[in-house]
């Protein structure tokens, strides 16, 4: 998996040396809506500079996972076939195809919030949080991916997904019940805004979701084959 890793890092690499401007302007449009995100974050909340970036940062990071791992690089019925001809799980060709196309847009937010963070302890917080968001928000997108699969029209219950977990992420705190801190994603969410979330809640939902993710998926893969649909419009 490290060498696939390496190789998807390199393709993305060669493209952003082939088309600089397209990468510097991806760049920048993330930051300036990162930092905008975050100003706005601020204003309806009484929360400082460093509280409002994480809580956008968790989000963000969240929402990459989510829509990209939930979708085909391409599409049609040529990409869902295509998929299936890869000399790698597709789980795991799904979670590091998203992991280094976002990778530049990643480290540039990290560092931007690692500069006001404050203190070490402060940001290794804040990169747990990211991280327990980003393997939740994962370990769905793949449930969406391995539904895409079965069933091809999944559009709008991936907008129903995540329509519904962002829902109980931006709860009011006070009005969040008790259970809330056990959804994947949502409990990262919460955590990064104050809410006081268990340190084992975030752990087992989030490690739960990804790894309940690359079971369906793998199932979902075993049906298609054996059915063979993968060639379905």
């Amino acid at each position: 998996m490290l060498k696939l890793l390496i190789k998807l890092l390199q393709i993305n690499q060669r493209q952003a040396i082939r088309y600089p401007l397209q990468a510097i302007m991806r760049l920048i449009t993330a930051l300036a809506l990162f930092f905008a995100f975050a100003a706005a974050t601020r204003t309806t909340s009484d929360t400082s500079l460093a509280e409002s970036l994480l809580a956008t940062l968790v989000v963000w990071m969240a929402m990459i996972a989510l829509t990209k791992t939930a979708n085909l690089q391409g599409s049609g019925a040529a990409a869902r076939e295509e998929s299936f001809l890869y000399p790698y799980p597709i789980w795991s060709f799904q979670l590091l195809r998203v992991a280094a196309v976002s990778a530049i847009n990643v480290v540039a937010l990290i560092v931007a919030y690692a500069i006001v963070a404050g203190s070490i302890s402060d940001f290794a917080v804040g990169a747990s949080l990211v991280f327990f968001a980003y393997l939740g928000a994962s370990g769905l997108g793949l449930l969406l991916f391995a539904a895409n699969l079965l069933f091809v029209k999944t559009d709008m219950l991936n907008a129903v997904v995540i329509l519904g977990v962002l829902s109980l992420a931006f709860m009011p705190l006070d009005k969040a019940p008790y259970w809330t801190q056990f959804v994947p994603l949502a409990n990262a969410v919460q955590a990064a805004q104050g809410m006081p979330v268990s340190a084992v809640a975030l752990f087992i939902a989030n490690f739960a979701a990804i790894l309940f993710g690359i079971a369906t998926i793998r199932f979902a893969e075993r049906e298609v084959v054996r059915r063979g649909i993968a060639g379905l419009e």
